[in-house]
């Protein structure tokens, strides 16, 4: 009963090193740095989030991959691939290191218009007009730019943006009469935009015609693209490429998600990012070598976590051999004078060997602690089990080396049938009895199957 009773505590006690948390990894994808939480549920199921420096969690827990600022029109959905470390619990871990691609160019060239033109020669309307067609295709040429750096994040090309749109504002607020101090643009901005370029700001507005092509206001106007059989957009085309690009970002999540669970054994965490189909399609259009380039690099990048399991308790079965002492609990009896029956401390140090079920905590060190019950037989003595039970150390990252020391219960041959120290008797062969007594003992296994 007692040796049932100091198990289950025993149990219990290692029990509490279980690590029932899950993870919760953010990966930065801007900035190039991870972060790591702990999730524990406190009351009405709430989460609360506490940040730990390192990633480490429980056997059998679930682990939440966040990637942020992860521009969806460059980047498809993470891939992720989970292999399982063949050892348990190493103690460091591999930070990712960020490989981003050279050589990201702009989708489209720059329009690379000049605003060369004889003032001279265009009224007032005419120089508004200009002035908002020159800033409506500087921003048409960086929205789209901005739209595909992997540097900035979501708010950053909003923010960016933004600041191109209200330059076209800016251009057309005396004839619009539109708030030039917006931050932030709604679906009828655009409309009144799009009323400007397409009644106020026409093609073929006095003085402007495109006939002779002699006057600066006529270069002005061809090296926009802007007439006949052009090969780029009209303006209202322009600024309908400007809005869609505009909400498009505002709309996207720039945030994936992946989650898994893991065993009891390390995993390190592989993250395979590829471009899309769309960017590879943009980019092909810069250069032939520039295709080639990306051809090359599908599988841009390419990153690992380390994650080691931790905490939790392992069970497992080893072998050794081990030395019992019993101190004044083992006694020798002999006849004295041969008429006495008399003893002696036996005080030897025996030599035993059996098995071992061992629990203990999973660390992340090379170290862990826990406990061991054994059942051993003696090499010296009469074959009669020894019952052990007590403290063991575990070294190795691989778990092999286990020492134990604590309590035996070990048996001892005693005089039996009235026969006692001091009892008068010529015979040599009195009967005895096996009895267990406690001692203490030392042990040095091996793990031979862990579960």
């Amino acid at each position: 009963m007692k040796k049932s009773v100091s198990i289950t505590i025993l149990l219990f006690i290692f029990a509490l090193y279980a690590n029932g948390h899950d993870l919760l990894i953010k990966y930065d994808f801007v900035n190039k740095k991870v972060y790591y939480f702990k999730i524990k549920t406190g009351k009405n199921d709430e989460e609360k989030l506490v940040s730990i420096k390192k990633p480490r969690i429980g056997p059998n827990g679930s682990v939440k991959v966040q990637y942020i600022n992860v521009n969806p029109f460059i980047w498809k959905q993470p891939k992720l691939d989970l292999v399982t470390v063949a050892s348990d619990s190493i103690s460091s871990f591999n930070p990712f290191s960020m490989m981003l691609p050279g050589g990201l160019g702009s989708a489209f060239g720059s329009f690379d218009f000049g605003f060369t033109r004889d003032a001279a020669a265009l009224n007032p309307q005419e120089l508004i007009c200009f002035s908002a067609l020159q800033s409506l295709y500087d921003a048409y040429d960086e929205i789209n730019t901005i739209k595909y750096d992997y540097k900035l994040t979501k708010q950053e090309i909003l923010d960016q943006s933004s600041q191109q749109i209200k330059k076209v504002v800016k251009s057309t607020y005396q004839a619009t009469g539109m708030d030039t101090t917006r931050i932030e643009y709604q679906k009828t901005d655009f409309e009144s935009l799009r009323k400007y370029f397409k009644d106020m700001c026409q093609i073929d507005i006095p003085g402007s015609n495109r006939s002779a092509g002699s006057s600066k206001a006529d270069a002005f106007l061809a090296d926009a693209g802007i007439g006949k059989g052009t090969q780029k957009l009209m303006p209202t085309e322009a600024l309908n490429e400007i809005e869609q690009n505009y909400f498009k970002v505002s709309e996207a999540d720039f945030s994936f998600e992946n989650s898994f669970i893991v065993s009891d054994k390390d995993v390190v965490l592989h993250m395979d990012f590829k471009l899309t189909d769309d960017y590879l399609k943009r980019s092909s259009k810069d250069t032939t070598e520039a295709e080639k380039k990306i051809k090359q690099q599908q599988k841009v990048k390419d990153e690992s976590i380390f994650i080691p399991v931790t905490g939790g308790v392992r069970f497992s079965t080893s072998a050794g051999i081990g030395f019992t002492y019993l101190g004044k609990q083992r006694q020798s009896y002999y006849l004295e004078g041969d008429t006495i029956l008399a003893s002696a401390t036996d005080n030897r140090i025996v030599p035993v060997l059996g098995t071992f079920l061992n629990v203990y905590s999973r660390g992340l060190g090379v170290v862990n602690l826990g406990g061991s019950f054994g059942i051993f037989v003696s090499l010296e003595e009469t074959l009669a089990i020894n019952y052990m039970l007590g403290f063991t150390t575990v070294f190795g990252r691989k778990e092999r080396l286990l020492l134990s020391m604590g309590c035996v219960m070990a048996p001892v041959e005693e005089p039996t049938k009235g026969y006692y120290v001091g009892y008068p008797t010529d015979n040599p062969d009195f009967p005895t009895k096996l009895n267990y007594k406690p001692g203490v003992f030392f042990c040095v296994h091996y793990n031979i199957g862990k579960f």
